[in-house]
């Protein structure tokens, strides 16, 4: 509760006419705040004062008596009781707006005359004096129930009324001074205000203005008072000035852009925001505005522009050069992937040759030279064949490694020049991954390592896609990873994706440190050092596995940490089988 029984009632008022009640119908009463404390007690009994209150035995009955009196006060409820000293006490709760702000009490009487044997007894057992007891019985108040129900309602309307009246006034109190502390702080909200402000009348003169619009216009206030905003403003806006003005009637709100003129002639542009005034009637009084300064924000702005305008001419001029620029490097781009692709196609027959005959005179050592040379015991002629054997394989693996790198240049190129475009159609997964790993059985060999295959069970068989686009994907992450394992061996991983398939090649080499990893897909970039441990190959394997990767619609990343070595997957979409050849 806001308000307390003492904030609403004149508490010395109330004791005198308390006091005359008494003295008119010797009503015994008080008044208590909502903790119980005594605020008035009038005409107190003096069987009470003088007998029950000061011996320790009637105290505690006394005490007794009021806690019940209490505790359905707390309940907000009227009460009436008779005491264990045989004298009733009555009460009733004093409630505002459904709150006990305190209480009303009535105390110290009795509904019909005593019972003078009771009391008799009484004097006799706390040993008081009888004659003066008995005298004090005769003085108790005597109201019958339906009196003091009169005598408490009255007094219940009389103090609702009192309450009521002080709330009221309290109110008013509260609310002055809350419109006065709402005056000081708008006062003040206006005077420290950065933005300037004036207040007109409904002639547009100038009532007042804050210490801010002083400072804007450079005048003291004394030489604003009284003029008009038009007066303030330059010559070349004075017109749209009058013309927001006299929507001051009809529009409530309004912002604008103004010029003004500073004491010194200088130019002021201000963001004028300005609101109508009304009365309680909604009557228009006038109106008042708040500029805000912005001036440098107007300055930077021409600035700003003259730096635009400065900025496309030289954006334009770039942009023809860039394009020229860019027009001399395709057309050195394309010379040179024709150059590349020219160069290739030359290789690539003698290439063919050189592996072809390197191949089939491996066989024929293998198969005829070897078994002729069963029944030789020249330990020599043993060791130069099984060296020849040894390098007619090894010129069989780089020859391989030579002509992969060879088709790579000429995929890449192609890509580069758009010339190479997937030719989709129904594939054989396994078919075209163990061809893949086939191609690097030798290489795999040769170094001791082992080449696995797994395809899971749900994996599909068959999907559309480019099959040799596939299998180079394939046969360039198997050869990375036998290039840089040099013990353990490869696992390539065949998992089903959204219909479409998952490809893992997992190695047990180097592995790749988090900050290389970024990089290894990019074009010509290998990882170590250019003269000490520079790997063989040109650095576009990778690449061209992303490239073509992405003509797939489908994504390849890498996984690796140094030591635990690196695994590269690539995803390739599902696409329906429907309307290929075949299906």
């Amino acid at each position: 509760m806001e308000y307390t029984l003492q904030d609403l009632i004149n508490l010395e008022m109330l004791r005198r006419l308390m006091e005359d009640f008494y003295d008119a119908y010797g009503v015994h009463c008080s008044i208590v705040d909502q903790d119980f404390n005594l605020l008035i007690g009038v005409g107190w009994s003096d069987i009470c004062t003088d007998f029950h209150r000061k011996n320790p035995e009637t105290c505690a009955l006394c005490e007794e008596s009021d806690a019940q009196v209490f505790n359905h006060l707390r309940e907000g409820r009227y009460y009436a009781n008779v005491c264990a000293n045989g004298l009733v006490d009555a009460a009733f709760p004093i409630m505002i707006d459904g709150e006990r702000l305190g209480a009303f009490f009535f105390g110290q009487f009795l509904h019909e005359p005593p019972d003078e044997t009771r009391f008799r007894e009484q004097a006799e057992r706390f040993g008081f004096d009888l004659d003066d007891y008995m005298a004090a019985t005769k003085r108790i108040p005597i109201y019958s129930k339906e009196r003091l129900s009169k005598i408490m309602a009255c007094f219940d309307s009389f103090v609702t009324m009192l309450t009521d009246l002080g709330r009221e006034n309290l109110d008013r109190r509260r609310a002055e001074l809350a419109l006065k502390e709402s005056e000081r702080n708008y006062a003040r909200l206006i005077q420290t205000t950065v933005e300037g402000y004036w207040r007109t009348d409904l002639e547009y003169r100038i009532l007042d203005v804050n210490d801010a619009m002083c400072r804007l216009l450079g005048y003291p206030r004394e030489e604003i008072l009284g003029r008009r905003p038009h007066d303030f403003t330059d010559r070349n806006n004075r017109a749209f000035l009058d013309e927001q003005l006299k929507m001051l009637t009809t529009t409530r709100h309004a912002s604008y852009l103004l010029t003004m003129r500073r004491k010194s002639g200088e130019p002021l542009n201000v963001l004028c925001n300005r609101t109508t005034l009304l009365d309680e009637h909604g009557e228009v009084q006038g109106g008042f505005a708040l500029l805000s300064d912005i001036t440098e924000t107007v300055r930077a702005k021409e600035e700003l522009a003259e730096l635009n305008k400065n900025l496309e001419q030289l954006v334009t001029q770039r942009t023809r050069e860039l394009a020229e620029a860019y027009e001399e490097l395709r057309v050195l781009d394309t010379m040179k992937s024709r150059l590349l692709t020219s160069i290739s196609h030359e290789l690539r027959t003698p290439l063919t040759s050189l592996v072809g005959f390197t191949k089939l005179s491996r066989r024929k050592m293998s198969n005829i030279v070897v078994p002729g040379l069963e029944h030789t015991d020249d330990k020599q002629v043993h060791k130069a064949v099984h060296t020849v054997a040894q390098n007619l394989t090894t010129v069989e693996a780089e020859a391989a490694n030579l002509a992969r790198l060879l088709e790579n240049s000429i995929d890449m190129a192609r890509l580069v020049s758009g010339d190479l475009e997937p030719m989709l159609g129904p594939t054989m997964v396994e078919v075209v991954l163990r061809a893949a790993m086939k191609r690097h059985t030798i290489q795999a060999r040769a170094k001791g390592l082992s080449l696995e295959f797994f395809m899971a069970g749900d994996a599909p068989e068959e999907i559309v896609v480019d099959d040799r686009l596939l299998g180079l994907v394939v046969s360039n992450l198997i050869a990375n990873a036998v290039r840089f394992t040099d013990q353990g061996g490869v696992v390539l991983r065949v998992e089903p994706d959204n219909s479409g398939i998952r490809v893992t090649v997992s190695d047990t080499g180097p592995g790749i440190a988090l900050e290389d990893q970024t990089a290894v897909f990019k074009r010509f970039h290998q990882l170590g050092d250019m003269l000490t441990d520079k790997p063989p190959g040109l650095g576009i394997g990778l690449s061209l596995c992303k490239e073509i990767v992405d003509r797939f619609g489908g994504r390849i990343w890498l996984e690796s940490e140094p030591g635990k070595g690196s695994e590269f997957s690539f995803k390739v979409p599902a696409m329906p089988l429907e309307g290929y050849p075949g299906e």
